[in-house]
């Protein structure tokens, strides 16, 4: 007879900001995040998502949800939940620091605790946690029967000296009470059973954990595993930046794992392995150092059973192998499935000959016994096969039973099961669907869109908004009120959705008749004497109530007319008719009053009240985070117009976009594209996306884009470079607005395109001379190329940023596969190329430089050709995509910045639309052969066309204009070889003398042939000028604040903080010399406010004290001892240093490199001359 347990299931009471999540393999069935407990075991599983990423604040503890208020654990329980940082990214070894809170003593009957809290790491913030695996013993510390503590010292009555562990350093100490040596007797490490499973809990002090086993504990013979298990504990630290609390608990946050392994003979022992850390790049380190911090043994549970075998896939062991692996197989360590009530336990390792290599990562590895299946997908972690170098292994069971590693760890033939538990789906029950092969994962990387509950205030809101007036609205809003402290608060389409009438004006929503006739003649009259308030209760009167009106008005002498007394019981008559279909009901204010404390109760707590109290004390009158998402702020502006006046077709196709952008969006570091527009972009929260390369993915991306730009609905998308990329580049001009004579329908002077090159319909099909020699400098070092694409995009327009006219091509030459290296060289050796014929008395460049430098003076070849382009610092702006500029917020602001009167980073800025979109302009096609005049050595352009592309839609060019490749595709991501004409090395050889002169290395492999020779160099902080220091003062400023805005505009961290460490401003500026400094907090934090941590100063120590550094400085002298000199100096840390020097090689002809060579060429030290 199979006992019965006593067992209840209950949903996890989620907060506002999360919601209900699930796989994309199961959209009929959502995935609900349930807490389940058997006697006193208490499981929590299922999958969450954020709706407020950006309120996830890093270091800070974030409730998610509630426990049922009987279900309280005695202490705090730790645990690592697996976490994806986008929808869309794989877990990556990422975890999340969950904690298990009970309430205080005293509030023990507050609702909905005890809570679940989670605490972020700054490089993950997460977007979804997976809950699988949160188990907890709720029962006390003084059952005996059922809790013991744990043995830390060994038993040694009647054992073999043999089996003795012994251990050179000292055991480890149970937790005790902060600044004391008084034990924590709730963290005090014990056992506990619930029938045939064991859970382990409890603490250790902080203490150092190295690579070699350690023993720190003992199990009783009569609980005691039937084979070994290998797990994870989980090792806390405490968080950065805190306060001081005395209670060390609320310090702590899981931050790493450490290697549990339970022997068969009892003996507990655990290993730190090495450091796994995430870097600013989300990107997974693992560092050879010891683990630090306060050992926890929750999470760590086994079986007292044997089990049923776990079944291995017949693809990866034929019936020969597995027959002879079953021989073989150490019975201790086989992988089992233990059912106890509706509980199920694995246990042990799951392994295979590795004779057929590793097994692809969507292939079934295992199959659990049917009865043993979970109600849905569930990812845990577990202990990775080599604990040094993996220390945490994602492993997916499905609703089928199956067990796979989606993102590897199954190479050695094993993969480790011990420790996963979950809730087993009803036995008679099977799923609706059949997997679509049994061997292989139909699991697609991508999710399903995030859902809200709809509850019934929800609907019962917006029903009434659509048929009251404001008047009638107003008594909702004063129920509200009431419920809140009488605070006037925000509610969902109080103001998205106008209610009929207008306040004010016509706020009880009457025709124009009826209307004079209530505000001029009857409103005081019925009011003073009758106390009514509202023409719809003098309409709900009884007729003979009415006729008494009527008879006080014309005892008041009002001057109402009959016709006007016929017109008002006429239309009392007409709604005493109609009111019942057209207000639902009688609307009297008993009714108003009812469905106003309706509404309240059951949206009180969706509304976030408390948040909106809290922004009115600080005088933020925002809608909080919490319930942002009810409003229709991504509808605002012009948007909202466009998608309101769509076609109900569309506007479903509309909102499958929107959900589209919204899935991959990111909190991590390794996002693939972001938004120019930051945090306030319409299709997403974090102004960052993660769009995987993978085909089908990228084509929705770029018919997503199309479809809205179509319908006038623009992105402002920024693409981040894949290690190797087609090349592409940017010519940009700048004109003064009114260079020439403006055009009346834009008020701008129309930009000089035709000056870099010719569109299709002009000058008879060519494209002009300058992109010309662009294409003979690529031949150079790519001559194995005979013909050579090219596509060409335009944004010319006004920038409103710089507010100056802007030419800008876009070029993608999709045969040139590069790294970054090569791009960066391409352009070098184009600007030498340009620079030596430039030099060139009536040659084509020379004329066209000097005219482009009569447009504005900054056009010189280095900015013509944008270097943002290569380094990618910002990004690649997609085709069909708007810019965005960063503008002084208060025109005062910019007068004060001009005069200078006020620094440019003190002044406030906003983002502004560019309206210059990226639109495609044709495609060239340049032919090569050789030529006869230099004997066949070098090749000549013959013809250069453009081709027929009217067949071409806007999504297939954003896809040919993208910088990103599927970097699993080996043929289309070999990079194209640098084959260097004659003329080509002779130019890579100039380049090389250049890049050493700068103290850049040089990689690239050249012949020894090298022209000429030099043995001393100038020094590369040391530029010459020849402008007076204001002039020169006021083109730095340019030139440094359109970068310093690029890099703020950019999502990434580093780019930010680099942009904090170049707002300098000018020191002093005198005719002679002119004096620039980084910012103070640079150099030292002591030259900030508050530097001293508050728990520095309480704890004496002052050992944090910041050290002085080097503050970034430039130094322009423009005359010494009256003489000129026309040196710049620049001096500070590398990067910023490296920054400024290569804004000085930008800022135009004026400023040129040193003409005083001091620093030598050649290393003495290798001299041969030397050693004589």
């Amino acid at each position: 007879m199979q006992y019965r347990y006593d067992e209840q299931q209950w949903n996890l009471d989620l907060k506002k900001h999360w919601s209900l999540f699930d796989l994309q393999t199961t959209p009929e069935k959502e995935g609900k995040p349930s807490a389940f407990r058997q006697g006193n075991l208490v499981l929590v599983s299922g999958c969450i998502t954020t709706l407020c990423p950006q309120q996830l604040k890093a270091n800070m503890d974030h409730p998610i949800g509630y426990l049922p208020t009987d279900w309280t654990p005695e202490r705090k329980v730790p645990f690592t939940s697996p976490t994806h940082v986008s929808r869309f990214e794989g877990i990556k070894q990422v975890g999340t620091s969950l904690m298990v809170v009970p309430p205080p003593p005293t509030s023990s009957t507050a609702p909905g605790a005890p809570k679940v809290l989670v605490s972020v790491s700054k490089n993950a913030v997460p977007m979804v946690l997976h809950l699988s695996g949160l188990a907890m013993h709720r029962g006390s510390v003084d059952d005996e029967d059922t809790c013991r503590p744990l043995d830390l010292r060994e038993q040694r009555t009647n054992i073999d000296i043999r089996e003795i562990n012994f251990q050179g350093g000292a055991a480890l100490r149970p937790r005790s009470w902060e600044g004391t040596m008084q034990q924590d007797d709730l963290e005090t490490p014990r056992y506990k059973r619930e029938d045939k499973i064991v859970l382990l809990q409890g603490s250790f002090d902080a203490t150092v954990f190295g690579f070699e086993k350690q023993t720190i504990a003992f199990l009783p013979e009569d609980v005691r595993p039937w084979r070994t298990v290998r797990c994870l504990a989980t090792l806390l630290k405490r968080r950065p930046n805190q306060n001081g609390e005395q209670d060390i608990a609320s310090e702590l946050m899981a931050d790493e794992s450490l290697a549990v392994t339970i022997h068969t003979n009892g003996h507990i022992c655990v290993e730190g392995g090495n450091i796994h850390s995430l870097d600013k790049k989300g990107r997974m380190r693992v560092v050879p150092q010891k683990k630090r911090g306060w050992l926890y043994l929750d999470g760590v549970r086994f079986i007292l059973a044997k089990g049923d075998p776990i079944q291995v896939s017949t693809a990866l062991a034929e019936e020969k192998e597995r027959k002879v692996s079953t021989l073989f197989a150490d019975d201790d360590e086989d992988a089992v499935s233990y059912r106890q009530g509706s509980i199920v336990c694995l246990e042990g390792i799951l392994h295979w000959p590795t004779t057929k290599g590793t097994p692809h990562v969507r292939r079934a590895l295992g199959f659990l016994p049917k009865g043993h299946w979970p109600e849905r997908r569930e990812v845990f972690f577990t202990r990775g096969h080599t604990f040094e170098e993996e220390e945490r292994c994602r492993v997916d069971i499905d609703r089928y039973g199956r067990v796979f590693c989606p993102e590897g760890g199954a190479e050695n033939g094993r993969v480790n099961l011990s420790g996963i538990i979950f809730k087993a789906a009803d036995p008679d029950t099977t799923p609706a669907t059949s997997p679509q092969s049994q061997d292989w994962d139909e699991l697609s990387i991508q999710y399903c869109s995030a859902k809200q509950d709809a509850d019934h205030g929800y609907k019962l809101l917006e029903a009434f908004i659509q048929t009251c007036t404001k008047k009638e609205w107003a008594y909702i809003e004063h129920a509200i009120s009431q419920q809140v402290t009488g605070r006037k608060l925000q509610t969902p389409w109080g103001q998205g959705i106008a209610p009929r009438g207008v306040q004010r004006i016509n706020e009880h929503d009457l025709d124009e008749d009826m209307r004079f006739l209530w505000d001029k003649k009857i409103r005081k009259v019925v009011d003073d004497k009758l106390g009514i308030k509202s023409p719809h209760m003098l309409f709900q009167l009884s007729l003979p109530k009415l006729q008494l009106v009527c008879d006080l008005l014309r005892k008041e002498q009002v001057g109402l007319k009959e016709r006007e007394l016929a017109n008002l019981k006429n239309m009392h008559e007409r709604l005493s008719e109609g009111w019942e279909i057209s207000k639902h009901g009688d609307l009297h204010f008993k009714l108003l009053r009812d469905t106003a404390v309706e509404i309240v109760d059951q949206m009180v707590t969706r509304w976030d009240f408390d948040a909106q109290i809290g922004g009115l004390l600080t005088n933020d009158f925002r809608a909080p985070e919490s319930i942002r998402h009810l409003y229709p702020e991504r509808l605002r502006g012009d948007v909202a117009k466009k998608v309101h006046a769509m076609s109900n077709d569309d506007k479903t196709k509309y909102e499958e976009i929107y959900q589209f952008f919204r899935n991959f969006e990111t909190n991590g570091n390794t996002m693939t594209h972001c938004s120019l527009m930051g945090t306030g972009d319409t299709f997403t929260a974090t102004g960052k996306w993660h769009f995987p390369d993978t085909t089908s993915v990228q084509k929705q991306l770029f018919e997503s884009i199309a479809w809205l730009f179509e319908r006038d609905i623009h992105h402002y998308i920024s693409e981040r470079q894949t290690p190797v990329f087609p090349f592409i580049e940017d010519f940009d001009i700048e004109a003064s607005d009114g260079y020439c004579e403006k055009d009346p329908k834009t008020g701008h002077s129309p930009p000089p395109d035709d000056d870099i090159m010719y569109k299709p319909g002009k000058n008879n099909g060519d494209p002009g001379e300058l992109i010309r020699w662009r294409a003979k400098a690529i031949h150079h070092l790519f001559p194995q190329l005979a013909q050579l694409r090219c596509l060409v995009y335009s944004a010319s327009g006004y920038n409103k940023g710089k507010e100056r006219i802007k030419t800008s091509f876009h070029l993608v030459w999709p045969e040139l596969i590069v790294e970054p290296g090569t791009a960066g060289l391409l352009r070098e050796v184009t600007l030498e190329l340009f620079d030596e014929e430039t030099h060139k008395e009536g040659s084509f460049l020379q004329k066209l430089r000097k005219k482009l430098m009569g447009f504005y003076q900054s056009n010189d070849w280095f900015n013509v050709f944008d270097k943002t382009t290569i380094s990618a610092t910002n990004g690649l702006r997609l085709p069909y995509n708007d810019k965005v500029s960063s503008v002084y917020r208060n025109e005062e602001d910019k007068l004060k910045v001009e005069n200078g009167e006020m620094a440019k980073g003190k002044a406030p800025k906003k983002r502004v639309k560019e309206n210059r979109y990226s639109k495609a302009v044709g495609e060239l096609l340049f032919t090569f052969e050789a030529d006869v005049a230099t004997g066949g050595q070098e090749d000549k352009i013959v013809s250069a066309k453009w081709q027929n592309t009217d067949s071409r839609t806007i999504a297939q060019w954003i896809q040919m204009g993208s910088c990103r490749l599927d970097m699993s595709d080996p043929e289309r991501t070999r990079p194209t070889q640098v084959c260097p004409t004659r003329e080509g090395k002779r130019l890579l050889r100039k380049l090389k003398r250049k890049r050493e002169s700068d103290g850049i290395d040089f990689e690239l492999e050249l012949s020894s042939d090298e022209e000429g020779y030099a043995l001393k160099i100038p020094h590369p902080n040391v530029r010459r000028c020849k402008l007076p220091t204001l002039e020169f003062a006021k083109l730095f400023d340019e030139q440094l604040g359109g970068e310093v805005d690029d890099l703020e505009l950019d999502q990434e961290d580093g780019n930010k903080e680099l942009a904090k460490m170049l707002k300098g401003s000018w020191i002093s500026v005198t005719p002679d010399q002119a004096l620039w400094r980084g910012p103070a907090s640079e150099q030292s934090k002591a030259k900030c406010l508050g530097w001293m941590p508050s728990w520095s100063l309480k704890r004496g120590r002052h050992a944090s004290e910041p050290s002085m550094s080097r503050p970034l400085e430039l130094v322009y002298l423009r005359r010494f001892n009256n003489q000129d000199v026309g040196k710049i100096f620049v001096d500070g840390p590398t990067r910023t240093k490296q920054f400024i020097i290569d804004i000085l090689r930008g800022c135009g002809p004026d400023i040129t490199k040193d003409d005083v060579a001091v620093v030598p060429r050649y290393d003495p030290t290798k001299s041969r001359w030397i050693n004589r």
